[in-house]
């Protein structure tokens, strides 16, 4: 028996600001001005849709433990809800708040 490593060969991004602007194009139009006018207590309700959009695409928790700028200790949960936070941010040209 062999052991392989399952991750596909793709190039994941490796930070949160990363993942967001991989993400972010994939929307349509209409789902950035939607993400975009959010109120910021109005993201968690992103979890079960983009939010496993995020985690599925990216693999979070699944093929690699760790971003680039810290561990991804916080689970695939809450990680996908930064990268939907960030892309908040992006969106409302607030990337300054990254830093």
């Amino acid at each position: 028996m062999v052991d392989k490593d399952e991750r596909p060969s793709r190039q994941y991004p490796m930070t949160t600001e990363a993942a967001a602007k991989e993400i972010i194009p994939l929307l349509k139009e209409e789902q950035k001005k939607q993400l975009a006018v959010m109120e910021i207590g109005e993201l968690k309700s992103l979890h079960f849709n983009l939010g496993l959009f995020i985690r599925n695409r990216l693999g979070i928790g699944k093929y690699y433990a760790t971003w680039k700028d810290r561990p991804l200790g916080d689970g695939a949960d809450n990680e996908s809800s930064k990268v939907i936070y960030t892309m908040w941010e992006i969106l409302n040209h607030r990337e300054e708040n990254l830093k």
